[in-house]
């Protein structure tokens, strides 16, 4: 989601002994075959991807593809004990991830044989396993005060219930701004009850995709709710309580006069259960956000993570956020700067949490690759932190950490803490965004949402008041179109009202592409038309809110040409035994760069065909070719 270098810029994998950089995924990432841990994956599944035209499968929404299509030899299905049913990834028409499959089995045992046997196979392009993806939480009456009427909103029996409402500015909206059930708001996580008193959701917006079945996300049934436990020994059903939890955070039912309040009560809210029997394993996290995105959600809210990357995951991901969908997940609890997937894919808004002071919980990954940080730890008042304030929200179990106090026992609300809650809060803040200025992407919501510096929690009247007041300084009538014949991107667009404008950032999903100077007219070569291009007119003292398009027409040509810019990734390629970076013939540079993902420059030489990059440390970079002073190309390598 940034706009400069950074770590989220992953798209390079290994392929035949050589390293290709390349737009999109083709091949199985280098990162994941050094990962070992075994209870990083999900046991007797992988990603595994056809060569077009070997494959006889007609699409369909079920998605299911019999194992005897893709494997006809009965020996293969019965050596590793192949499940009868594969599933499809395909997805809108990304080509990635056609003829990309989840293979399931039951010889756990053999799963490296079998991806050996898979490798050697020449109908397949790449294997790669399927991450776990693991919850991002913590697991450790006189009503006073203004606002909703709903009963623990606000201080009771001297607990804090609504602190992290405080903390976005509640308060200050609260009755001007609410929910509009035409946006879709999919809680993907372990299990969402939808018959809690306070959210009632319709059976058509849940799904268990475990089971693939529409109308129900509950928890397991033999999962008791009433069983009564403490802060330090929770009951079963209150692991099972974090996708309930999680839902009433974005949309609880407000001023009903029971339980909670939520941001953007109004919402249509989905529940979607993709845990199986253990409840902090989400093994169907994927099937999930599929099933959320074709059935309508404009937001996806992810409390979930895993250390371990997917380039089948992460076309997925991509797929959604160039539909438009404002894709938002957790951070991770690991208390460190470190990668967290899907947070850490381009196109997905990471969330990191505060304490209620504005500390980062101690918890909560850092670093660049979180994108706004939200409420999501523990009560502080002075010096004192208090370990059993956490964010309030609606559960599955009765109340396991107020049980003992009257006017929290039996009833089903409780804590919970982590990255888990933070990335709810702004998954509301996102659905009440869209209720107020419905068609924002993603890429526009995550510059609305970023602090200007540091790790601030997001401020919902500040990114409102943005929003409303800063028309006269964006560009207007934004236009692009995409000419298939030569691949060449071409932009127009009408002068904001403001005058004052010193140059114009041009961007494609969020990455900076170039700069039009002065004129209002931006030219380009772009692979595809995958996603979004935008415009952000750069003034003296600060910048506006980038206005994005989908790609369009218009009759007059359009051919003043300000930066002639190409995507090389597909031309790149690096022979890493060598250590030796390539370059073909024929492409117009006189300079090339070669930054690391954290912004340093590494390499700086003249336009040649091949580069000595054996001294540099392996690892991701990022390369850009210059002719004179104009950007003319980029790429993105592994060494």
């Amino acid at each position: 989601m940034r706009n400069s270098v950074c770590r989220k810029c992953r798209s390079v994998y290994v392929a035949s002994g050589m390293f290709f950089a390349l737009l999109m995924p083709v091949s199985v990432s280098q990162a994941q075959e050094m990962i070992s841990e075994e209870d990083a994956y999900v046991p007797g599944a992988l990603y595994v991807k056809f060569a077009d035209n070997v494959v006889n499968y007609a699409k369909s929404a079920r998605r299911e593809c019999s194992t005897s299509v893709l494997f006809p030899v009965k020996a293969d299905v019965a050596q590793y004990g192949l499940k009868p049913m594969a599933y499809s990834k395909h997805m809108f028409d990304n080509e990635f991830l056609d003829n990309v499959f989840r293979l399931e089995f039951d010889s756990v045992s053999r799963t490296e044989a079998l991806i050996q046997a898979l490798k050697a196979d020449p109908r397949v392009v790449f294997v790669e396993r399927v991450p776990m993806q693991q919850l991002r939480w913590t697991a450790p009456a006189v009503k006073s005060g203004d606002g909703p009427d709903d009963y623990f909103f606000g201080n009771i029996d001297n607990i804090p219930t609504s602190w992290h409402w405080d903390m976005i500015g509640f308060d200050e909206i609260y009755g001007y701004y609410q929910g509009d059930e035409s946006v879709k708001v999919a809680v993907v996580d372990n299990a969402v009850w939808g018959d809690h008193e306070d959210l009632q959701l319709e059976s058509s917006n849940l799904y268990d995709a475990v089971m693939g079945i529409p109308g129900d996300a509950n928890p397991p049934s033999y999962v008791s709710q009433d069983q009564q436990g403490s802060a330090m020994a929770t009951s079963a059903a209150y692991g099972w309580s974090h996708g309930t939890h999680c839902a009433g955070v974005v949309g609880a039912l407000t001023d009903n006069g029971i339980g909670v309040a939520s941001l953007a009560s109004g919402v249509t809210v989905m529940g979607v259960k993709t845990a199986d029997d253990n409840a902090q394993d989400m093994v169907r996290a994927v099937q999930g956000v599929i099933w959320a995105v074709e059935n309508g959600a404009d937001i996806v809210s992810m409390s979930y993570g895993s250390s371990n990357y997917s380039s089948v995951e992460e076309a997925v991901y991509a797929a959604c956020s160039e539909k438009g969908v404002v894709m938002i997940a957790a951070a991770g609890n690991d208390g460190k700067e470190q990668s967290n997937y899907p947070a850490s894919y381009p196109g997905v808004i990471s969330v990191g949490a505060l304490n209620s002071d504005g500390s980062r919980a101690s918890f909560s990954n850092y670093g660049p690759d979180v994108d706004v940080w939200a409420p999501g730890g523990y009560f502080v008042q002075g010096d004192s932190l208090f370990a059993d304030v956490m964010i309030f929200s609606t559960t599955y179990c009765i109340s396991q950490y107020y049980g003992d106090k009257e006017a929290f026992s039996g009833k089903y609300y409780d804590m919970m803490a982590g990255t888990s809650m933070a990335t709810p809060v702004v998954s509301s803040i996102a659905a009440l965004v869209l209720s107020v200025h419905p068609g924002l992407n993603g890429y526009q919501m995550v510059e609305l949402l970023r602090p200007a510096s540091g790790q601030s929690c997001v401020y919902v009247p500040d990114v409102l008041r943005k929003l409303e007041t800063g028309e006269a300084l964006r560009v207007r009538n934004l236009q692009a179109r995409w000419k298939e014949e030569d691949s060449i991107l071409e932009m127009r667009w009408d002068e904001p009202e403001q005058a004052g404008v010193v140059r114009y950032s041009v961007y494609r999903n969020g990455e900076w592409i170039g700069t039009a100077g002065s004129a209002t007219r931006f030219k380009a070569v772009l692979a595809d038309t995958a996603g979004f291009v935008g415009i952000r007119a750069v003034y003296e003292e600060d910048s506006s809110f980038t206005v994005y398009a989908k790609f369009s027409t218009w009759d007059d040509g359009g051919d003043e040409t300000q930066v002639e810019f190409r995507e090389v990734g597909r031309e790149i390629r690096v022979d890493g035994s060598a250590g030796v970076l390539y370059v073909p013939d024929g492409l117009p540079f006189d300079r090339m760069e070669l930054f690391s993902v954290d912004g340093r420059c590494c390499l700086a030489d003249k336009g040649r065909t091949q580069y000595d990059v054996s001294s540099l440390p392996h690892g991701m970079y990022i390369g850009r070719l210059w002719q004179g002073n104009v950007l003319c190309g980029v790429f993105k390598v592994v060494l």
